[in-house]
Formats: structure tokens, sequence, C-alpha cells
């Protein structure tokens, strides 16, 4: 008899002045005129009792702005070979993804791919273009 509803908040966009801050969710939503029912349990007489979810919070999260450097798949803050070293393991290797997704797009083509590495060896090794802005 237990059912779970999942509710997405989304933020944004954000400006990147606030990048270091955080957001906080600092209570529970309670429907109106109502409680918010987290389960419910039920006896052979059918007597429901309805449990108030308990609430560990404020939650908060911080804001980050993501593109600061494309190429910089690693977010060490520049382009170097840990970046290649973190792309490969990401895309041949089962790697964690990298923590801002533009950013690894290196070429910028909104994919990340071989082609990305391409591009990234052909900028540390080979004198090739520096990846586009974010």
């Amino acid at each position: 008899g237990f059912d779970s509803v999942t509710h997405t908040i989304t933020i944004g966009p954000i400006d990147k002045m606030y990048s270091g801050g955080e957001i906080c969710l600092d209570s529970c939503w309670y429907p109106p005129g109502g409680d918010w029912i987290w389960t419910t349990i039920c006896n052979h007489e059918f007597d429901y009792t309805k449990y108030a979810p308990s609430w560990d919070g404020p939650h908060c999260f911080p804001i980050l702005y993501c593109c600061d450097i494309r190429g910089d798949v690693d977010r060490s803050g520049a382009i170097d070979v840990g970046d290649l070293t973190y792309l490969v393991a990401y895309l041949f290797q089962g790697g964690p993804p990298p923590p801002c997704l533009e950013e690894a797009d290196v070429d910028g083509s909104s994919s990340i791919d071989v082609g990305d590495l391409t591009y990234l060896v052909a900028y540390l090794f080979q004198g090739g273009p520096a990846p586009p802005p974010c």
C-alpha cells in the first residue's frame, strides 16, 4: 500500500555572479488544507493511520557556474593532460561523468565523443586551436 511520488524542482537560469553561493530548501510541502501523507498503514479493520514525513532539513545545494573553460574536463582551472585522462576514462573505461558536460564538449559540437578527444590532443600536443568559448 505504499506509493511514492517524486517531485522535480527546476531553478534557473541563475546569473554567474551567484556562483559559489547556495540554494536551500527549508521545509516540506503540504497541500492546501491537508497533510502531506508519507505512508499509510492499514490494519484489518481498515483503520488508516497517516504519518507525515520527518524533515531533516534544510538541504542546501551549491550554485556552480558550469562552463568557465571549455576543455577543462576535470574542472581543475586549466586545460592539461589531466583533462585528456579524465575524458578517456569517461568515454572508454566507465569513468565518472565530467562535472560539467559543456566543458567536456571540447569541440563545441553539442556531444561528447571521440571528436572531443581528437580536438584536445591537437590543442595540447600539435598546436591546434583552443577550444571555442562556452
